[in-house]
């Protein structure tokens, strides 16, 4: 839970539940299967703040750095401030004002070995999300998706592009 007030402007409350039964979240991490991050920063990208939040609490409990931005102009100045510490990006693709896409085109025009992962909650029809991705190479969540699935997906695209560094 997560509580916020301000004198003369309110309360706001935020609770967070969890998305599977205890059990099950403790014998998974138990299993130690959960891929964790090695101090890493990932600039997470979302106009939507409770998902931003949530990414990057989840992240920070798996040993990674997290920078913020919400919406495709903050995370270009981001980027290019701290360029040399971010790691990976991870953007949503429907924002206002510069959308996924044209921050993502943005972004290799400075950096083409810049590494991403897109998601979006409302491209499902894989010819219409690869015709906005304009590449197959690009990792893609779909929202909503699980711990699992995001650990698991920012670690072997950060794994891939350490490899290919290496030869």
């Amino acid at each position: 839970m997560d509580v916020q007030s301000e004198p003369g402007k309110g309360t706001q409350f935020k609770v967070y539940l969890p998305a599977t039964d205890a059990a099950e979240v403790r014998e998974g991490a138990a299993r130690g299967d959960i891929p964790k991050g090695n101090g890493q920063c990932v600039l997470v990208v979302d106009d939507e703040e409770s998902i931003v939040d949530l990414i990057q609490a989840t992240l920070r409990g798996r040993n990674y750095r997290v920078r913020t931005a919400k919406d495709g102009t903050e995370a270009l100045a981001v980027y290019m401030k701290h360029k040399n510490e971010i790691d990976i990006v991870l953007i949503d693709l429907l924002m206002p004002y510069l959308d996924g896409p044209s921050t993502v085109r943005t972004m290799r025009k400075f950096d083409p070995d810049v590494k991403i992962i897109a998601m979006s909650g409302l491209l499902v029809d894989k010819a219409k999300r690869d015709e906005v991705l304009a590449s197959d190479t690009m990792p893609f969540l779909q929202k909503p998706f699980s711990v699992e699935n995001l650990l698991t997906t920012l670690y072997e695209a950060l794994q891939s592009s350490d490899l290919a560094e290496a030869v």
